[in-house]
């Protein structure tokens, strides 16, 4: 009976401290990250641009975010992207507009060459800026499509955080 006690009381003991640990990793980590402030905006409407091989903002879907003194910003987008190809070539690009200015190194294209119809895609953008003034800046996506199509539950984030 001692026995199964004094396994009980050890075993007690290891949980504690795993849970101790575990709880003093979790705050170290979360404070290591460097994020400040985290800001997002979604859109799960259906939307196709009105014209293709031209440039369009995403409606309904802006964040308006807050950088200080040193910060670095991190721009995370995802969305479903429906192609029909009307000729062999069926893609659509994305990029990010930042303060009325597109951010072209932030572009992504999907989609190809011979694609079934009604191929449905997943989007990810990510997209890091480093130079960007201290200030209140604004983000939007901006879309153009090389086919007919349409996109879906879109979700835009925004971080900034120091290295």
């Amino acid at each position: 009976m001692a026995k199964r006690s004094g396994l009980a009381v050890l075993a007690l003991i290891i949980a504690l401290g795993a849970l101790g640990i575990g709880g003093y990793s979790f705050i170290l980590v979360q404070m290591g990250s460097g994020v400040h402030r985290t800001y997002n905006d979604e859109n799960k409407s259906t939307y196709t641009s009105t014209a293709e091989d031209t440039w369009y903002a995403i409606p309904d879907l802006s964040v308006s975010f807050q950088v200080d003194g040193a910060e670095h910003v991190y721009f995370s987008f995802t969305c479903y992207a429906s192609l029909t190809p009307s000729s062999s070539i069926c893609r659509m690009n994305f990029r990010l507009f930042i303060d009325s200015v597109a951010a072209d190194d932030s572009l992504i294209t999907v989609g190809g060459t011979s694609m079934p119809a009604n191929t449905l895609l997943s989007v990810s953008l990510q997209y890091f800026e480093t130079a960007i003034g201290a200030g209140i800046h604004t983000v939007v996506v901006q879309t153009m499509r090389e086919c007919d199509g349409f996109i879906d539950n879109c979700y835009l984030l925004v971080q900034t955080y120091t290295p």
